[in-house]
């Protein structure tokens, strides 16, 4: 068994877990539609993690298969895109919630702001490192 298969294997065991979980909280709390829809998407998850397992190939190695450079190069923009506007998104909103407690001085809004913004730190943490990652391994 190879690495790819062992770590499917492991998130079959974990979507398992989560599918007893769910059906369990399902019956013993009462019956609840939010509980039925839990196990539902953990029944989904299930099942791609159970084809991925039986499949012994990764996504990535699938596409990687049969892209080109310029499909390459189009995920390349689209993934730096995606990053920018989700930094951007989560400036307006930091900034936002922390001109809300200002305002109201409720707790909640202050903890939502700086959650936001120590996200964006971490984004750019981990932008450094990954960078600094495929320069020197590329």
């Amino acid at each position: 068994m190879n690495p790819k298969s062992e770590r499917n294997l492991i998130y079959v065991i974990v979507s398992i877990s989560l599918l007893i979980g769910s059906f369990y909280a399902y019956t013993t709390k009462g019956y609840e539609m939010k509980y039925l829809i839990a196990a539902a998407f953990a029944f989904g998850l299930f099942a791609v993690n159970i084809f991925l397992y039986r499949k012994n190939v990764g996504f990535k190695d699938d596409l990687l298969e049969n892209a080109d450079e310029r499909d390459l190069y189009i995920v390349m923009k689209s993934t730096q895109s995606t990053l920018k506007f989700m930094n951007n998104i989560c400036l307006v909103f930091g900034v936002f919630f922390l001109m809300l407690y200002s305002i109201t001085n409720n707790l909640l809004f202050m903890i939502v702001g700086l959650t936001l913004f120590a996200l964006i730190v971490i984004m750019f943490i981990t932008l450094l490192i990954t960078q600094s990652y495929y320069e020197k391994n590329s």
